[in-house]
């Protein structure tokens, strides 16, 4: 079994208001890179952490269209899109207003993003506590 985080490298990116996250090796298995879009850190971690984990272990192959309902209550949608690279990329879209998805920001670092007033919201995914849905 191959350890993900070993194999593939998660990229962070803040533009403007958006925080953008995405793999860097999933090439190397013959697979496109994935990237996710508004999540905080931890949230976007552990989904393409899962994700590439189920791709290179688990052999599974991902297409447009096709929706990963897996991880969390939140169902992800897989669309086309072009990796930071410029080469083919799978995009992981999903409902922002789904009930298990919550508000959260991330402090701008001093110097970079300083057009950003402080703090750049976000959103995190709730995954392992059911009863916070209500």
């Amino acid at each position: 079994m191959i350890d993900v985080t070993e194999v593939i490298t998660l990229r962070y990116v803040v533009e403007g208001n958006t925080v953008k996250c995405y793999t860097e090796g999933l090439i190397r298995f013959d697979h496109r890179e994935i990237q996710v879009w508004y999540l905080d850190a931890v949230s976007a971690g552990k989904l393409l952490n899962f994700i590439c984990n189920k791709i290179i272990n688990g052999r599974m192959n991902l297409r447009v269209d096709q929706t990963i309902a897996d991880f969390a209550l939140v169902p992800f949608r897989i669309v086309d899109a072009i990796s930071p690279r410029g080469k083919p990329a799978f995009q992981l879209t999903y409902e922002r207003k789904h009930p298990a998805v919550r508000r959260s920001s991330l402090p701008t670092l001093k110097g970079i993003q300083s057009h950003v007033e402080g703090r750049i919201i976000c959103d995190r995914i709730d995954y392992t506590d059911l009863t916070e849905l209500g």
